[in-house]
């Protein structure tokens, strides 16, 4: 089972520069078993048969967005402009 993670920060959403991920920048919103090809998809497609209302405070969009995360195998990926960057979150 992954955990996604919205971004709070709206810099960070932009997919440029070397942004370093806080985890305090971020709202889990759901659980989705998955690979993360699979979870962006059904995310971008159906985000209310996953996401749950109302989001949580600082969670400005339903659909997964560059600068979000799944957190699956104890790994954190971001999404990036095109596929996944594996990122070190503190």
């Amino acid at each position: 089972m992954a955990e996604v993670l919205y971004c709070t920060n709206i810099d960070a959403m932009s997919g440029f520069g070397d942004y370093k991920p806080q985890l305090k920048e971020y709202k889990k919103v759901c659980e989705i078993d998955g690979d993360p090809d699979f979870i962006f998809s059904e995310l971008n497609i159906n985000p209310r048969k996953y996401i749950k209302y109302p989001l949580p405070k600082g969670v400005i969009h339903t659909s997964m967005s560059v600068g979000d995360i799944v957190k699956t195998g104890g790994k954190y990926l971001m999404c990036a402009i095109v596929g996944w960057d594996e990122v070190n979150v503190k």
